[in-house]
């Protein structure tokens, strides 16, 4: 298997999202037997289009990003990108099937050196045909350009995936 690396995670980080991979992986396998690889969420695995990271979020809050999983596919969410100020209050969260599973304040990852949070201990394994829901809640009096993704792993079949081995 690929090992991920990440230019600005520190190594033990870096161990922590392999074994996410693996652990992504392996519980695909449970409806898939044919996956047999993983990779970094891309925006085209959530219906966006290829480079799809800016989005303009309205005060309040905003369901961003929702999308089914594919039929054969899993994916293992485990963090936040966020590179713009949504006020006092903001925060992202992760719904599956209309359940919050996941949430951070936004104005706590954007304040962070790196602007991105690992969520290590609030992993999220997503199945074949659940419904994934982003949603973003935005403090501002107005509306915010905010450069914002998910830090997820996809697992399936590599033809799936766009993925050469």
């Amino acid at each position: 298997m690929p090992i991920l690396r990440y230019a600005r995670y520190p190594e033990w980080a870096a161990l922590l999202a392999n074994q996410i991979a693996e652990d992504t992986l392996t519980k695909t396998r449970v409806y898939n037997a044919a996956a047999d690889t993983y990779r970094l969420l891309r925006p085209e695995d959530m219906g966006l289009d290829e480079g799809t990271y800016c989005f303009s979020i309205a005060p309040g809050a905003n369901s961003v990003i929702s999308f089914r999983v594919p039929a054969g596919q899993g994916i293992s969410f485990y963090g936040f990108w966020v590179k713009c100020d949504l006020g006092c209050g903001s925060y992202i969260q992760l719904k599956v099937n209309n359940v919050k599973r996941q949430e951070v304040p936004a104005r706590f990852v954007y304040n962070l050196q790196e602007d991105f949070i690992l969520l290590f201990d609030q992993v999220v394994f997503v199945s074949e045909n659940d419904l994934v829901e982003i949603v973003v809640y935005n403090a501002q009096t107005s509306t915010v350009s905010c450069d914002f993704f998910p830090l997820a792993i996809i697992a399936g079949k590599a033809k799936q995936l766009l993925v050469t081995t």
